[in-house]
């Protein structure tokens, strides 16, 4: 899920579903806006850091900044927020029954919930797209995980199977899977 290498789509594996987010102007220019707001934020922690050591007229400055952080972070979530919606809108999924390009908003089965970050961003949905795009009928799928371990990226273990996650790929796997009634 998510980058290899600093890179979307390496050659030899499946691509991401959609388009790399870096070629959508408005994720761009989101993007860099919820960068700026992190600055802002951790220069505003720090100065409240730093005047919760000084005196009384410090310590009204530090409410003021308390203030201004949770501003600031209420908006960053909102702009990245519309980040995600933006790649969300590109991310367009297909099935062995021929319905293409449906965007993955519309096939996320949770209901009226928000689609969550990484979905779709895992092997299988990457090769189920794929197998579709290419005409293949795949008869099987087992997700090995390949990476670091533990910390806060994750806690599974590299070179061990697991299931499709349940609030993400799991979520859009049965219109992906659609047209295999023989499988």
């Amino acid at each position: 899920a998510g980058k290899l290498g600093g890179k979307w789509n390496l050659p030899g594996w499946s691509p991401i579903i959609g388009q790399v987010p870096e070629s959508l102007p408005v994720f761009c220019r989101l993007r860099d806006d919820v960068t700026k707001l992190f600055d802002e934020i951790d220069a505003s922690n720090k100065l409240n850091v730093s005047s919760s050591k000084e005196g009384s007229s410090l310590k009204k400055q530090r409410g003021t900044n308390e203030g201004k952080v949770k501003h600031l972070t209420k908006k960053r979530a909102r702009l990245a927020t519309l980040a995600l919606d933006e790649v969300r809108r590109h991310q367009l999924v297909t099935n062995f029954r021929g319905d293409y390009f449906r965007p993955l908003i519309n096939i996320y089965t949770r209901g009226p919930t928000k689609v969550p970050g990484g979905t779709g961003d895992c092997a299988a949905p990457k090769l189920l797209a794929e197998a579709a795009r290419l005409g293949l009928r795949p008869t099987g799928i087992a997700e090995i995980f390949v990476g670091a371990t533990g910390g806060m990226s994750t806690g599974k273990g590299d070179g061990e199977l697991y299931d499709a996650c349940k609030d993400r790929c799991e979520q859009i796997a049965g219109f992906m899977l659609c047209g295999l009634d023989d499988v």
